[in-house]
């Protein structure tokens, strides 16, 4: 999709523990970052807070990566909400869900 080659183009402009670049637009929310993880010390990346999140005090949807022992490369990882309603049967979500992109190996 687009917003996969936007993410992709954004990733090259990032160094290894960057702040990730973030965007809330009305139809979807992103966060791109390079990470190096560490054996035993997890990385935690979330979506920005959409309006309702921070009036509700929820948290946002997130993930955590943890190292392991054979590698400490550093990759992309992005995450992008979608609204629901932009999904067949998006009105059956009980939230927007949530693509993780991560490379296929590192």
């Amino acid at each position: 999709t687009s917003l996969e080659s936007l993410n992709a183009a954004l990733s090259t402009t990032l160094l290894p523990g960057q702040n990730p670049i973030e965007s809330t637009q009305t139809n979807f929310r992103a966060t791109v970052a390079v990470v190096t993880p560490v054996k035993g010390n997890p990385i935690s990346l979330a979506l920005p807070q959409s309006q309702s999140e921070l009036l509700l005090e929820t948290p946002t949807s997130s993930i955590s990566i943890l190292g392991h022992n054979t590698s400490s490369a550093s990759f992309e990882v992005s995450l992008v909400s979608l609204r629901a309603s932009f999904y067949r049967n998006g009105t059956k979500f009980k939230a927007n869900p949530l693509s993780i992109r991560l490379p296929a190996k590192t």
